[in-house]
């Protein structure tokens, strides 16, 4: 337990209580003694309330020790309550903290999947031009042996024309001389 110190306590005597009484309106003595009577009845009514008021302080004086313990747990309360509230705002920074971070990455998870859609959309177009030049040369390819065969019967047909024009018999028949 902690000591107690009070300050400087003062204790005051009055007649205000007695003021109410008038005595100059007094003129027997029967009105006298009932004014004493008064008198007495406050005395005791003065008494009473000192009674009471010096029982109260003790119930004070002995429950004070009790009071000062209830002060001091109220004050370690107290200092629980402040270092929880500031644990409390620690965690609310983190968890709003936390909260940023889930937000950016949502975000940047969307952009992703964006970007991922636009990829495949542009491999599924480049696939199907793919698909369709592979197609339209497939078909080319197709007449390649029909082309290369007039090709070649063509070139035969030259070669045999070629060939009659230089046999020895159409040589001779050629003019030799230049003609003027």
């Amino acid at each position: 337990m902690s000591k107690i110190s009070m300050s400087q306590t003062y204790t005051v005597a009055t007649a205000d209580l007695f003021k109410d009484i008038d005595i100059d309106s007094v003129d027997d003595l029967d009105k006298l003694d009932d004014k004493i009577d008064d008198m007495k009845d406050a005395g005791e009514q003065l008494v009473d309330g000192t009674k009471s008021l010096k029982d109260g302080l003790n119930t004070l004086n002995k429950n004070f020790a009790t009071y000062a313990k209830g002060i001091k747990s109220a004050n370690k309360g107290a200092k629980t309550l402040n270092k929880g509230a500031k644990s409390l705002k620690k965690g609310t920074n983190a968890y709003t903290k936390g909260t940023d971070q889930l937000l950016k990455g949502v975000n940047s998870y969307v952009k992703g999947a964006k970007s991922l859609g636009q990829g495949v959309n542009s491999y599924t177009d480049g696939a199907k031009q793919i698909a369709d030049g592979l197609n339209t040369l497939d078909k080319s390819t197709k007449t390649f042996p029909k082309q290369y065969k007039t090709f070649g019967d063509g070139v035969q047909t030259f070669v045999g024309a070629v060939s009659k024009m230089m046999t020895e018999e159409n040589m001779k028949q050629l003019p030799m001389e230049p003609q003027h």
